[in-house]
C-alpha cells in the first residue's frame, strides 16, 4: 500500500482525507480514522516516558527519575535513594517510624527513653529530672514546704517568686511600701484607748461622763465626711430608705415656700420647721436651702442654725454654722446642713433659721429648698 502523505504540523481535530479513501483526524498525538477505532500510535516516546509506542514506560515523575519500583506491596512508598531516583522503599515492620538519617529516609524503631543533658530556659539541672526554676523568665525562690492556701509572691531586694504562707483567719493581702503581705483588713475594729467624747478602750468604748451626745469619726454608707459635721452623699436618699422599719422611722420632709428671702438683720429669721415623733433613737436632720446669698458690704457675717425645740423651748442645737463673706465673693449658693442629735423619745420640732449681723440678702428662686429628718434606733 502506498504511503499516506499526512499534513505537516497538524492542529487538534484537523481532518485529512487520504488517498485510500479513509478520513483521518489529528487527536493531538496521532492521526486516527474518523468514525472508526483509533489507530494505535507507534514510534519512540520522550519526556517522562521511555521505550516506544504503543507500550511506553513511565520513567520519570515530572522530570524526577524513577528507579526500581517493583515488586510493589501495600504500604510501600517511593523515596529518593542514593542514585537520586524515586525507588520503592518497602513498608517497615509494625511500630517502626520513618526516620531521617544523615543521608536517607529509612524505617527505624521509634526513639525511646527520657532525654539527657543539661536543661535550659525556665528549667535548670539535667534531664531526665530537671527543675522548674523560672516562670516565663521570672526567677523562683523557695516554694516548699507548700500547704493549702499558700501563694507565690515576688519578694526580696532582687524579687523572686517565693512561697508566702497563708495568713491567719480574717487577714487580707495588703500592699506595703515594698511587699505584699497578710494583715488585718483595713477599716476593721479599732483598738487602744478611746478619747475625745468617748471613754474606755476600743472596740467597745463608752460615752465620757458629761460629754455632749455628739458622735465623731469617719462616715460611710449614705453619709460622707466625718461626724459631728457629715454630709449626705449625692442621690443617697431614695424612696426605699423612707419606709418605716425596725431600725428607721419614716423620713419626714417639708419644702420651703418658693421665693423666700430676707434682708433682715440683728434677729433670727425662721425659714422652715418639721415635726417628728421619735422612739428615743438618734435623729438625723438636714437642710437643703435651695437659695443664694448676696452680700452688700465689705465684710458680712451670716449664721445658719438647725435646732430642736419642744413647747417652743430650745432643747438642743443640731448644727450652728458661721458663714463669713469677704470681698472676693459676691454671690454663692446657700450651703446645705446636716447633723445628728438624740433628744430622747417624744415629739420634737426641728427648725432652721438664719441670722445676719450685717447687710446680707438671702433668697431662693422658684425651685424652693427643703428640710428633712429621720430617726435611727
Amino acid at each position: 500500500m502506498a504511503a499516506l502523505d499526512f499534513p505537516n504540523s497538524p492542529t487538534l481535530n484537523q481532518q485529512y482525507v487520504a488517498t485510500n479513501g479513509a478520513t483521518y483526524q489529528w487527536d493531538g498525538h496521532v492521526w486516527v480514522v474518523t468514525g472508526g477505532p483509533p489507530v494505535s500510535p507507534v514510534g519512540p516516546v520522550a519526556g517522562d516516558l521511555s521505550g516506544s509506542m504503543p507500550a511506553p514506560t513511565v520513567a520519570r515523575i515530572k522530570g524526577a527519575a524513577l528507579g526500581t519500583t517493583t515488586p510493589v506491596a501495600r504500604g510501600d512508598i517511593l523515596v529518593a535513594d542514593s542514585t537520586a531516583q524515586f525507588s520503592r522503599l518497602a513498608k517497615g515492620t509494625t511500630g517502626q517510624v520513618l526516620t531521617s538519617t544523615a543521608t536517607d529516609a529509612v524505617w527505624q524503631t521509634a526513639p525511646s527513653g527520657a532525654p539527657t543533658g543539661a536543661a535550659t530556659g525556665d528549667l535548670s539541672s539535667n534531664y531526665p529530672g530537671p527543675t522548674v526554676s523560672r516562670i516565663n523568665g521570672a526567677t523562683l525562690g523557695t516554694t516548699t514546704p507548700v500547704t493549702r492556701g499558700d501563694l507565690l509572691v515576688a519578694q526580696g531586694t532582687t524579687p523572686t517568686f517565693t512561697r508566702l504562707a497563708k495568713g491567719t483567719s480574717g487577714q487580707v493581702l495588703i500592699a506595703t511600701a515594698t511587699d505584699t503581705v497578710w494583715g488585718a483588713a483595713p477599716g476593721g475594729a479599732p483598738s487602744g484607748a478611746a478619747g475625745n467624747v468617748l471613754s474606755g478602750s476600743y472596740p467597745n468604748p463608752g460615752m465620757a461622763a458629761g460629754a455632749a451626745a455628739t458622735n465623731v469619726g469617719q462616715l460611710g454608707g449614705d453619709l460622707t465626711g466625718t461626724l459631728p459635721n457629715p454630709s449626705v452623699g449625692a442621690q443617697r436618699i431614695n424612696q426605699a430608705k423612707m419606709a418605716i422599719g425596725a431600725a428607721t422611722n419614716a423620713l419626714t420632709n417639708v419644702p420651703f415656700a418658693p421665693g423666700w428671702n430676707t434682708m433682715q438683720t440683728g434677729a433670727w429669721l425662721s425659714i422652715g420647721n418639721i415635726t417628728l415623733t421619735t422612739r428615743g433613737g438618734w435623729i438625723l436632720a438636714g437642710v437643703q436651702p435651695g437659695g443664694y446669698i448676696w452680700y452688700v458690704s465689705p465684710y458680712s457675717i451670716l449664721y445658719f442654725r438647725l435646732w430642736i425645740s419642744q413647747n417652743s423651748a430650745l432643747i438642743t442645737q443640731v448644727r450652728y454654722d458661721l458663714l463669713a463673706a469677704a470681698n472676693n465673693v459676691e454671690r454663692f449658693a446657700c450651703p446645705p446642713m446636716l447633723g445628728w442629735v438624740n433628744p430622747g423619745a417624744g415629739t420634737w420640732t426641728i427648725l432652721w433659721d438664719v441670722f445676719q449681723s450685717t447687710a446680707f440678702f438671702v433668697a431662693a428662686p422658684d425651685s424652693a429648698g427643703y428640710m428633712w429628718a429621720m430617726e435611727f434606733t
